[in-house]
């Protein structure tokens, strides 16, 4: 039963290497690590559990003999039913860790580049370490009793420790320590050990001074137990418990969950295994810095992006453009690609032409390679070029302040600039009047180019919009060569170079993409993606549809976000998951540790062929759910907010889920984690005024005026909600003023607001019920809807690619000349 030296040599050693490199590992400490660690500031070791139930049985009983027989937890609430006080100034003073105590083998583990620590553990430890001044990272403790609603992010120069029984603070009624705490923790899902079981699931442990037999532990665990069916692969990865000596029963309970056992104490194993994962932490550290580097605290130049990870290249098959591909020639060189670097030099050398570059054309056009193209070769000519996309967790005003700095670099690239909403031309004017005039390069759809870009905003900054062109003849050939060396011409392998042509000319006018995927492969990109996922297993096509809309959405999920997300997630999910990887659905996000999906496109295809086949709303619901959890409403920009707000939005939330109950239970399922978001109240508002209660929607809008009444968006659909209310009842005693009221906002909308098609919408649709009112005449009929005509149509200058406006503007012309008519 024993692991044999060999084990830890050949299989242990090496595999936590590979994993610390990544900063992927998890500490977990038990009551036995702090024993061994340091002593209390009373002289006295860390109370173990014999000595702790002494302590509290002299609080309960006074001097009767200790009754051997009772348990810890009952004897705590004995102890804190007679005397609170007297318990709470008892352990507090048992639990304190005097840090001059602290041995030396301790600070071993905290010079790891764990992932997170968690600990069963009261005392303040975790804390205490921190008087060290040689460590990498500070430890931040974190309470599951006190703080539960606590939102994680990815790593940074931080070591957050999660004390999931509470902490010193949380004496003496919150922590667990009592069978009534433990059976209130049972009775409710308890977020930070689902988290923990997520993880278990996902990540390595390394488990400490613990035997791991705590309730409320084991009830998350169980949720998630099955390896699957006979003949499943494991797919969780190995964890390890650290302890001197461990019982069969629980060591093969334990070992079915993949985790194995190191016979060794704590202190042996910081002084003889840690030190022999060699140069391992410090790549953890180095992954780490990347990670903080890469969040929203300053931009990354496209010099650090350049190192990623090499592989095997999904380019040719619709894989997202790599740094790599670029530089290696997979990916052809274009005459736009020619004129976009000609036009980028020349504004370069004029400082007052800066301005702006737009690259646009429809999706998989080949925006994004154009783009990383010209990156790389401004960075060529010596020129520092910083890189933002969907996937970075950068706010609008950090991109300005990062630009803005001392020796800041002169050229800013932003791939799908389209994630940037309404803010995109605000942000754009801000930094081209830096003082440094830099030239900043936005790749973004056509179809979507009008929502963010606003021409008035724009006043006075040197902006101009080149369009990718579809494939030249020459391109063809190029194109056909590179495949040719690459052996993915599929199809095309056996054809003649004429009849070569002929084929990528059929789809020549289409997105890059597609037509390489029609011409190599000969189907159709959608059909492709829905045979990709019919092929799938069950547990597999779960996986891939919830990928594919954080895809969609810029959000690469890591493991244990995928089991988090994916209800009752087992090991038959995490085989899923790699089977997944191999067959190139799901790829590495760069630098980071989480999946996506090979293409954004390939994401969008996959969430409609979902929709249509009726499979998409549980997938939204669940993953919404998981978004709520994580997404941090102080950080409106980063990227777990962003698809939390997307996942939300009442227009795609009523076409997902149909009905409108359903709509309404997954509203009120996150409400908890959401309340105090003005978005959220916006949304349900939103939703409410369109396809419900008019009472219940002002109810919701009045809650997200609350909460940010200086908000455009909710100006105007509370603008909206006044209209309606006053359509309903267009001769009631408030209609008039309702109506007076909600134009006023609208026109100040239009005039301060300018990024957004919003206020002429609502003017023109509702302005138009409004002027069919019975109590008004022609003529006033006639005025007031040639004011509609104007405003509207001011909109649809603004907004060419509108049809929206363009269909009310024309509804609204169709019925002025009714009246003439009449007349």
């Amino acid at each position: 039963m024993q692991p044999s030296d060999s084990f830890l040599e050949n299989t242990a050693i090496p595999h936590l290497q590979n994993q610390m490199k990544r900063a992927g590992v998890v500490l977990f400490t038990g009551a036995g690590f702090s024993q061994d660690a340091a002593t209390s500031v009373t002289g006295d070791s860390i109370p173990s559990t014999g000595t702790l139930c002494r302590i509290l049985w002299r609080i309960a009983y006074g001097e009767d003999p200790v009754d051997k027989q009772s348990r810890l937890q009952d004897i705590y609430e004995a102890a804190l039913k007679a005397n609170p006080t007297e318990v709470d100034r008892q352990l507090r003073s048992a639990f304190t860790v005097e840090p001059d105590s602290i041995h030396d083998w301790v600070f071993g583990y905290f010079r790891q580049p764990w992932h997170k620590v968690y600990t069963l553990n009261i005392d303040n430890l975790m804390d205490a370490v921190n008087q060290n001044p040689g460590l990498p990272r500070e430890v931040t403790s974190i309470s599951a009793m006190r703080d539960p609603d606590h939102r994680e992010h990815s790593p940074d120069r931080f070591l957050k420790a999660i004390h999931l029984n509470g902490d010193l603070a949380d004496l003496p009624d919150n922590v667990t320590f009592s069978h009534t705490q433990y059976a209130q923790r049972l009775a409710d899902a308890d977020p930070f050990y689902d988290i923990f079981a997520a993880e278990l699931m996902a990540r390595s442990f390394i488990f400490v001074g613990t035997n791991i037999e705590e309730s409320p532990l084991w009830q998350s665990i169980e949720r998630r137990l099955s390896k699957g069916p006979r003949g499943s692969l494991e797919g969780r990865l190995r964890s390890y418990l650290v302890m001197p000596e461990l019982d069969r029963a629980r060591h093969d309970r334990l070992a079915g969950f993949n985790v194995s056992w190191l016979p060794m104490t704590a202190q042996r194993f910081a002084t003889d295994v840690l030190p022999r994962l060699g140069g391992a932490a410090s790549t953890g550290f180095d992954f780490l810095a990347v990670s903080a580097s890469a969040g929203r605290n300053r931009l990354q130049e496209v010099s650090e992006l350049m190192d990623e990870p090499t592989g095997p290249s999904l380019f040719f098959l619709g894989a997202q453009p790599r740094w790599s591909d670029i530089q290696e020639g997979r990916a052809i060189k274009r005459a736009f690609d020619a004129n976009l670097l000609r036009e980028a030099r020349l504004r370069l050398k004029r400082p007052d032409l800066r301005g702006v570059l737009f690259i646009t054309g429809t999706a998989g056009s080949g925006k994004t390679t154009s783009l990383m193209r010209l990156a790389l070769q401004l960075m060529a000519h010596r020129h520092r070029v910083a890189w933002v996309d969907e996937t970075t967790d950068v706010s609008s005003g950090n991109i300005v302040d990062g630009m803005g700095r001392t020796y800041s670099p002169l050229v800013l690239a932003i791939d799908e600039g389209e994630y940037y909403g309404t803010n995109l031309s605000q942000t754009l004017r801000r930094l081209a009047r830096l003082p440094s005039r830099p030239l900043i390069i936005v790749a973004v759809r056509s179809g979507r180019i009008d929502n963010v870009l606003d021409r008035v905003t724009l006043d006075g900054i040197p902006w101009k919009e080149l369009d990718t062109n579809p494939l030249t003849d020459d391109e063809i050939d190029d194109l056909i060569d590179v495949l040719d060396r690459a052996h993915r011409l599929g199809r095309l392998k056996g054809m003649s170079r004429q009849k070569q042509r002929q084929e990528f000319k059929k789809y020549s006018d289409r997105q890059l993409l597609v037509a390489m995927i029609r011409a190599t492969q000969g189907q159709k990109l959608r059909d492709k993606i829905g045979e990709e996922y019919e092929d799938l297993s069950p547990e597999a096509k779960v996986i891939y549809a919830t990928v594919s809309l954080a895809t969609r959405y810029g959000y690469p999920l890591d493991r244990d976000e995928i089991v988090q997300a994916v209800p009752r997630a087992m090991n038959i999910q995490l085989s899923a998951i790699n089977r997944l990887r191999d067959l190139g659905l799901l790829l590495d996000q760069p630098r980071t540790s989480g999946l996506r999906v090979r293409h954004r496109i390939v994401a969008e295809h996959m969430i409609e062929f979902l929709r249509v086949q009726g499979q998409l709303a549980g997938v939204v619901e669940a993953l919404g759910r998981f978004a709520a959890k994580i997404a941090d409403i102080r950080y409106r920009q980063n990227r777990e907010y962003r698809l939390c707000r997307n996942l939300m939005h009442n227009a795609f939330v009523k076409r997902t889920l149909e009905r409108d109950s359903r709509v309404r239970a997954f509203y009120e399922e996150i409400e908890g984690q959401l309340a105090d978001d003005y978005h959220f109240w916006l949304q349900r508002g939103s939703f409410e005024v369109k396809h419900g209660s008019l009472e219940l929607a002002k109810n919701f809008l009045d809650q997200a005026r609350a909460l940010d009444p200086n908000d455009a968006l909710v100006a105007n659909e509370y603008a909206y909600w006044q209209f309606k209310k006053a359509n309903v009842d267009q001769l009631s005693d408030e209609a008039e003023k309702l109506a007076r009221a909600a134009t006023n906002t609208l026109l100040h909308l239009i005039e301060t607001s300018r990024a957004s098609s919003h206020p002429y919408h609502v003017l023109g649709s509702q302005g138009l019920t409004w002027s069919r009112r019975p109590t008004l005449g022609s003529n006033e009929r006639s005025s007031y809807l040639r004011g509609l005509i104007a405003h509207v149509q001011d909109g649809a200058n603004r907004f060419p690619q509108s049809e929206m406006l363009r269909g009310i503007l024309d509804a609204l012309k169709e019925e002025h000349l009714l009246i003439a008519v009449r007349t």
